[in-house]
Order: structure tokens, then C-alpha cells, then sequence
């Protein structure tokens, strides 16, 4: 993937690097202690958040590598995978509803992860449409026809309904669904702004997962998510591990942040 660094994420990179000097030697000298916790039970949470967050994102990029390649039938199973992954991750994220209302929230957003990058890579998969297993694979109707651009493409309108999905499921504010949308398409088209607009949109998420907790500390969570977004930009799918390795402390730590901010703030559920 192209990296898209710039100087926002440049600034959210020394900001939370920064702050985080402590995690880093904590992390090397113990692996299992990847932040500072205030119980056990935590630590695991937070690296098992991590894990399956990124997992799901893995997955993500390779059925859209497989789905390049035509090997259809990876592709599915990434698919798959990435979806199981996604919503353990929500189920953590939202520990308070229904346990099948948040696995539904993550399956959801995977799908519109789907829909963006087939929006993102239409010139690319169109060609292999007339294989019906590709064509099949798709979430989006292979039988319609898209315009050339991204910024004007309709099936941005199924991202944000799959998102207004995700919304109606955990309780998040509907505005996340446009915002979120907003952002990958911004993303998508290597615009300068689309950092702020993650910001954006994070935290009205934030403001669902830790409904109680203080501006800065939902703010200072936003900008890790953005950070990751920016690290995730530099994955080269030749190693899991490779990939992981320089963003899953960041998002641990995100999550530990996230836990330790629900303590405090009288969670509900967790």
C-alpha cells in the first residue's frame, strides 16, 4: 500500500510516540505487559483487542489481493476471517449490548470496508469481470455501471447505509455513518484533509464506547486511531508479522487507554 504520510499524522506520530516512551520499554522487556495496566485480566483484553482488530484488517487487504489475483476461493475465505476477526473486536468495543447486535455491527463495517475498496479498486477488478466466480465474490452488483471517478460513485451511499448499520446496532451516533464514509473517501482519493476528518469521526465512535470520559482523553484516542490508519497505509501483505509489528503496540495501547478511561468513568459492562 502507498504510504500517506504527512504532517498531521507526522504530528499524531510524535504525540503519541512521545507520550508512549514508557510502553515501548515496558513492551520489549515483557511482551505480555504491552501498556500499563491495572489488572491482569486487562492486559490480555487489550492485546487480544489488538490482535483481532488487525486481524480483520489483514484479511481486509488480502481478499482485495486475492480478488486481483482471481483466486476467488481465498478470497471468500479471507472474507470470511475477516469478518469473524471484526466482530470480536466489537464485541469488546461494546460490551454492553447483545453479543450477536455487536458481532452484527462488525460484520456490517467489514462490509463496507469491502465497498470502499471496491470502489477504490474498480478500474482494476473490472477487468476480471467476466469471470462469474469474481463477479460473484463482490459485494457490490458486478451487473451495474459505475463511473470512472471515485468521488461521485454511488455505492459510497451503500458504504454509509452498512455503516448506519453499525450505528443502529451499538448505539453510535447516525453522524458517525457520514463522517466515516467522508473519511475513506477522502482517504481513498489521497486528499490532504482526510486525517481531520478521521479524527471526526472517531469520536463520535469514542464518544459511544466511553460515553463518559473526558474531551482530551477522547481526543488523544482519536489521534492514536488515526496514527494506526496512517501505519496500516504501510502494510505490504508479505508478513502478517512484519505488518503488525510496528502498529499492534500502538493499538493495544489504544485499547488499554480505552479500558483504563471506561474504569474511571463508571463502564457500563465491562
Amino acid at each position: 500500500m502507498t504510504s500517506l504520510l504527512c504532517p498531521y499524522c507526522t504530528a499524531q506520530f510524535s504525540a503519541v510516540d512521545d507520550a508512549e516512551a514508557h510502553v515501548v520499554a515496558a513492551h520489549e522487556a515483557t511482551p505480555a505487559s504491552v501498556v500499563r495496566l491495572t489488572a491482569e485480566s486487562v492486559t490480555r483484553r487489550a492485546a487480544d483487542a489488538a490482535r483481532a482488530l488487525l486481524r480483520a484488517f489483514h484479511r481486509q487487504d488480502e481478499r482485495a489481493a486475492h480478488l486481483f489475483e482471481t483466486a476467488v476461493s481465498d478470497a471468500v475465505t479471507a472474507a470470511s476471517l475477516a469478518r469473524t476477526r471484526m466482530a470480536t473486536a466489537y464485541e469488546v468495543e461494546f460490551p454492553w449490548i447483545e453479543s450477536a447486535q455487536a458481532r452484527h455491527a462488525g460484520a456490517a463495517f467489514v462490509t463496507a470496508l469491502f465497498l470502499q475498496d471496491e470502489i477504490e479498486n474498480w478500474p482494476r477488478l473490472r477487468r476480471h469481470l467476466p469471470n462469474e466466480r469474481v463477479a460473484a465474490a463482490l459485494v457490490c452488483d458486478p451487473d451495474e455501471s459505475y463511473p470512472a471517478g471515485q468521488a461521485t460513485d454511488r455505492r459510497w451511499e451503500l458504504v454509509e447505509a452498512q455503516l448506519r448499520s453499525v450505528c443502529h446496532a451499538t448505539g453510535v451516533d447516525p453522524a458517525y455513518a457520514e463522517r466515516q464514509t467522508e473519511f475513506w473517501r477522502q482517504h481513498g482519493l489521497r486528499r490532504d484533509g482526510w486525517e481531520e476528518i478521521a479524527h471526526e469521526a472517531h469520536l463520535i465512535k469514542l464518544r459511544a464506547m466511553a460515553d463518559e470520559t473526558d474531551r482530551e482523553t477522547l481526543d488523544r484516542l482519536a489521534r492514536y486511531f488515526v496514527a494506526g490508519v496512517t501505519r496500516h497505509d504501510e502494510w505490504r501483505l508479505q508478513s502478517r508479522e512484519a505488518d503488525f509489528e510496528t502498529v499492534e503496540r500502538l493499538v493495544a495501547t489504544y485499547y488499554q487507554r480505552l479500558f483504563d478511561a471506561r474504569n474511571g468513568g463508571k463502564e457500563r459492562g465491562d
